[in-house]
């Protein structure tokens, strides 16, 4: 809770302007489904807290909202010159994995340097998209490896509670 409470100085005006300067901008530069209000509220709703939680039935455009969060508050800490590591988590793999794969497409599209995206676990029943680094736990070595990629100045990373558990050990 503390570690949910506690802001930098900056941290709320940069998640701001990642949905006004980034991602409204963007979407409507590039035509792309705008935001609903529901979805915008829940963005500006996450303005104070560094952890959030995002539910919804199918269908609701929770992928489509936490990428482009996840994208917006990294490209305005990244103009102001800030590192950002994201990490993502959801109740399954799959759902892990198209949240990566829906950051991985729009930094392509919307980013003239797209940040690292990784994946730490099992490999999700429904794949993974090869642009998506992959590291398996099952690999010798993986836990350096998850360790070192983490470095990264710019990176989104998603993972399993356990994935996150077995790196954390």
């Amino acid at each position: 809770q503390t570690f949910a409470r506690t802001l930098q100085a900056d941290d709320h005006r940069l998640w701001c302007q990642g949905l006004e300067e980034f991602a409204q901008t963007q979407i409507a530069e590039k035509g792309d489904y705008p935001l609903r209000q529901a979805q915008i509220t829940a963005w500006t709703g996450l303005a104070d807290q560094r952890v959030g939680l995002i539910q919804g039935p199918p269908g609701t455009g929770k992928t489509y909202v936490l990428s482009w969060m996840a994208l917006g508050y990294l490209q305005a800490r990244r103009a102001a010159g800030l590192p950002c590591r994201i990490l993502v988590n959801a109740f399954t793999l799959n759902a892990i994995a198209n949240l990566l794969d829906a950051v991985q497409s729009k930094s392509t599209r919307y980013l003239p340097s797209p940040p690292d995206v990784l994946y730490l676990g099992s490999q999700p029943g429904g794949g993974l998209n090869p642009a998506i680094r992959h590291i398996s736990f099952r690999q010798r070595d993986a836990t350096a490896e998850a360790w070192e990629a983490l470095e990264s100045d710019h990176l989104i990373v998603g993972c399993s509670v356990w994935a996150l558990n077995k790196l954390l050990r």
